[in-house]
């Protein structure tokens, strides 16, 4: 049995604790599939690895594999998306139900206006395009129906 498959330090004839062994043998345990890895480690050993896997930037940077997200995380225009997502879907649930048109196209106009802005701190132009466009419309709708024409 190898000195990586047990717990042994074999310059020291001591048992290793087995967070360190862990943390000694993740970057041996990337080598392998979790069929190999059942080879050469013990369950007990390959779970933890697993749950806390340390990448390094190098990593990080160059996997397909590892998802990363694309905008940053709790910033203004991640709450505002969010917000703007949940008032586009609210309108959206109660389309064509009728007597609720004017509901849908306030919810509409308020998610499509939120994502407005968004796509103003973003300076994504099509983006722009798209909810600058939409809300006109919205707004032109809202107003028809107000009106009653």
């Amino acid at each position: 049995m190898s000195d990586l498959m047990t717990n042994q330090d074999p310059e020291q004839g001591q048992q290793t604790p087995l967070s360190e062994k862990i943390e000694a043998n993740r970057d041996a345990l990337k080598r392998y599939s979790l069929e190999d890895a059942l080879k050469h480690y013990s369950v007990e050993e390959i779970i933890p690895m697993m749950e806390n896997p340390k990448y390094t930037p190098e990593e990080l940077e160059k996997s397909k594999r590892i998802f990363k997200s694309a905008t940053p995380k709790y910033t203004l225009d991640w709450y505002v998306k969010w917000v703007a997502s949940i008032f586009v879907l609210c309108a959206m649930s109660i389309r064509g139900v009728e007597g609720l048109q004017m509901f849908d196209l306030a919810l509409s106009a308020v998610g499509i206006s939120l994502w407005l802005w968004v796509s103003i701190l973003w300076h994504d132009k099509a983006l722009i395009l798209l909810n600058g466009v939409g809300l006109m419309f919205l707004l032109r709708n809202l107003v028809s129906t107000v009106v009653g024409l």
